[in-house]
């Protein structure tokens, strides 16, 4: 399924789907695209940082840069294994949203009574 989302996005190849599919296991569809989506804007705000850091020179250089189409979508880079991890520890860390319990629930259920 991440990959799914991920489709189109640069992705370096050190990225491990197994590992980050274990971490995630449970998680609804929404879950994950949240999750691509936090992981994905890490290579920009890598980027862009070479620029903000230098304030408003940096805003200056930047804005430049693109308006005169110096900006190209390979310059910000692609999405690591780190991104991911970041994504699932950092600060604004992503959250399965289906409690594990509840999941447990409902599989005991349908076990006993089966699915509609």
């Amino acid at each position: 399924m991440i990959k799914v989302y991920l489709k189109g996005v640069l992705v370096d190849a050190n990225v491990d789907f197994e590992a980050i599919g274990d971490m995630t296991s449970g998680w609804s569809g929404s879950d994950l695209k949240g999750l691509c989506r936090e992981a994905a804007m890490s290579p920009l705000r890598r980027y862009l940082s070479g620029f903000t850091d230098r304030g408003d020179e940096g805003y200056a250089d930047l804005k430049r840069l693109n308006d005169e189409g110096y900006v190209k979508e390979g310059d910000v880079g692609g999405i690591t294994h780190v991104d991911f991890l970041d994504a699932l520890t950092g600060e604004g860390r992503i959250r399965g949203s289906v409690d594990p319990g509840v999941a447990e629930k409902c599989l005991a259920w349908n076990e006993e009574y089966g699915s509609c």
